[in-house]
């Protein structure tokens, strides 16, 4: 295909394609991976930064990479650089111009402030502005040993900039994509975006996940939850709701925790201590797709009550996987689950160990949560979901105000 036939360029900022695949570096793979096809009129024009020091080993990135390039259509420019305030405010500027690119979409949560032609924002939520102040707090500075100006400068830098985006920055966008009705309210409400601008599109999940053949309830035998360990995916409370769960249950079913990253001082840790269950329960770190699909089969339900969240991939691939899901009533947790799962106030403890218990003990309950999790699932696909980004981004490509 020769260059001139190319009616448009669009520049998707695509750095977490580089990064472990979950949340939104998956997001940005599949959509990468869907578009080219979706228009092949359009170039894309993918700008990646392999100096990133937060990166995943290049053998786990390299595959994706060489898949993309074999589109006719895409054209992968790496530019490295280890900050990445500087990459999307200054490099990431300089390739725009370079390659005349039509429009850019940054998919991650960023924009950069001065542009002459139209940028599409992907929010995911804003859970980083809510707690903007707790991530970047000076308390983490005064614990250094030795206390530094170079961290504390450091920390100061990224709050300013973090707030700047937020509160100035995303105004400047053409058009926001949020991942739920929840998100596109709270980027109405509290970024005070202009409700027009805003379009909520709805994830994907693999078909990896999507399998007819699934472990049988009699075979499974534990209870699943991720490691999180922030305020928001609760974990405090999911352990709080096991440890009310009945010993006669807790001896047929363990309680299965992957993907735990924290430390000693950890606040899952620290439930564990609190309710004597830290030697009871099965503890895993980070783990591959394959193996995450694996522990989704073969759980007999998926606990997941978090606080909030701007879309929940789990309870996606966990009704995908066949594996009943309680869950909270919470932010989008309610939009992605429908009339699935069990959903109850993240501190309700009782009524969420009352409900383990009836699916644990049910069969036919069981069986039915199966049947419609993973119907429900079957309704988000990522084509679906690319189709409606290049929507917007022809909406606004025919939007002659944005030049």
């Amino acid at each position: 295909m020769k260059k001139s036939y190319y009616k448009k360029r669009i520049g998707i900022d695509a750095r977490f394609i580089l990064r472990p695949l979950r949340g939104i570096p998956l997001y940005v793979t599949r959509l990468c991976q869907h578009l080219p096809a979706l228009n092949p009129s359009y170039l894309f024009y993918l700008f990646i930064n392999r100096g990133f020091e937060h990166n995943d080993l290049s053998a786990n990135y390299q595959a994706r990479l060489e898949s993309l390039e074999k589109h006719n259509n895409i054209r992968i420019i790496n530019m490295d650089d280890d900050a990445e305030i500087r990459w999307e405010q200054i490099y990431l500027p300089r390739l725009v111009k370079k390659y005349k690119i039509d429009l850019l979409h940054m998919p991650a949560n960023r924009i950069y402030f001065k542009s002459n032609i139209p940028i599409v924002v992907t929010i995911h939520d804003i859970m980083e502005y809510f707690f903007l102040s707790k991530r970047y707090s000076l308390k983490i500075w005064s614990k250094q040993k030795p206390r530094n100006l170079k961290m504390l400068l450091y920390l100061m830098r990224v709050k300013f900039y973090i707030q700047i985006i937020y509160s100035l920055g995303f105004k400047k966008a053409k058009k926001i994509i949020t991942v739920s009705r929840h998100s596109a309210n709270d980027i109405i409400n509290v970024l005070g975006i202009i409700p027009k601008k805003v379009e909520a599109i709805y994830h994907g999940v693999d078909n990896e996940f999507l399998v007819n053949k699934v472990e049988e309830f009699k075979n499974r035998k534990y209870v699943l939850m991720l490691g999180g360990d922030s305020y928001q995916k609760n974990p405090e409370g999911a352990i709080a709701a096991w440890a009310k769960v009945s010993q006669k249950i807790k001896d047929k079913y363990f309680l299965k925790i992957i993907g735990f990253c924290g430390n000693e001082k950890s606040p899952l840790l620290e439930a564990l201590r609190r309710h004597n269950l830290l030697d009871k329960v099965v503890i895993k770190g980070w783990l591959t797709q394959k193996e995450l699909i694996e522990n989704f089969r073969k759980a007999a339900l998926f606990l997941y009550l978090s606080r909030y969240e701007g879309f929940g991939f789990p309870i996606l691939q966990a009704m995908a996987c066949g594996t009943p899901v309680i869950s909270t009533n919470k932010a989008s947790l309610p939009e992605v689950l429908g009339d699935v799962g069990f959903q109850f106030d993240p501190d309700n403890y009782q009524e969420i160990a009352t409900a383990i218990e009836k699916v644990l003990t049910n069969n036919q309950l069981w069986d039915s949560q199966f049947t419609a999790g993973f119907e429900r699932a079957r309704a988000f696909t990522w084509q679906l979901s690319a189709q409606k980004h290049m929507h917007v981004y022809e909406d606004v490509l025919k939007d002659k105000s944005c030049y």
